[in-house]
């Protein structure tokens, strides 16, 4: 099923991943994948040792290699991978082509979730651009000055109404992982539809009041600039 996403991964205070998917976005598609990835302990250091030396294994291709970088060679090149981005580089033992599309973060037209692995804070966070409640929408989001609005405005032909940042509608630490049917009812299933939260599962913490991770965008806000 065509559902467009986002898969982010942050480590060593840095966006090292940003890997746009077309297909299979929703929390039981790429959303349990990074779920299972991240329940082992064991790939999860693979991914953090690549990400260590990412200057030498992860690279930005040109326009060229672009064309001529076949998908089915090099995985991270598709549009199809999704949330198999983390197996893709975790397994890398050769540079790995990598697009950040950043962008997409603000596309409210197109951008229908969003996952962030923070191997820094080793916490999975789930955003929606349209489903669900936010877990805190009073402060700024993680995402401030990390998009190029220009850029967002030339893909969203300058729909400025359409334009906005992503909302936190789930945490899930990965000491505290639930399983994919825990993860799958704790968000908005496939027809954008929120389940209500447990309050008794710890699995999905939501922000305390100190943490300032998390604001939609207002449209009347100016504090959200290009990159220089």
């Amino acid at each position: 099923m065509g559902t467009r996403h986002l898969v982010l991964v942050y480590y060593n205070g840095a966006y090292h991943i940003a890997q746009y998917g077309q297909f299979d976005g929703y929390p039981a598609g790429s959303g349990a994948q990074i779920l299972r990835f991240i329940s082992d302990p064991a790939k999860v250091a693979k991914l953090k040792a690549v990400l260590s030396n990412a200057d030498a294994m992860l690279y930005t291709p040109t326009e060229e290699q672009c064309q001529q970088l076949d998908p089915e060679i090099h995985p991270s090149m598709s549009i199809s991978t999704g949330g198999a981005i983390l197996e893709t580089v975790a397994n890398a033992t050769e540079p790995v082509p990598i697009i950040k599309e950043m962008w997409f973060l603000a596309d409210q037209v197109s951008c229908e979730w969003v996952y962030c692995v923070d191997l820094d804070d080793g916490v999975l966070e789930v955003y929606s651009g349209s489903n669900g409640t936010p877990v805190k929408d009073q402060y700024e989001s993680r995402f401030e000055g990390l998009v190029d609005w220009k850029e967002v405005r030339k893909w969203v032909d300058g729909l400025h109404e359409m334009i906005g940042l992503p909302r936190m509608i789930g945490r899930f630490p990965f000491a505290q992982l639930p399983d994919e049917d825990g993860f799958i009812n704790a968000l908005p299933d496939g027809d954008g539809i929120l389940n209500a939260l447990d309050d008794e599962d710890d699995s999905v913490n939501a922000l305390d009041d100190e943490d300032g991770s998390i604001n939609a965008l207002d449209d009347e806000d100016g504090s959200i600039n290009a990159l220089e």
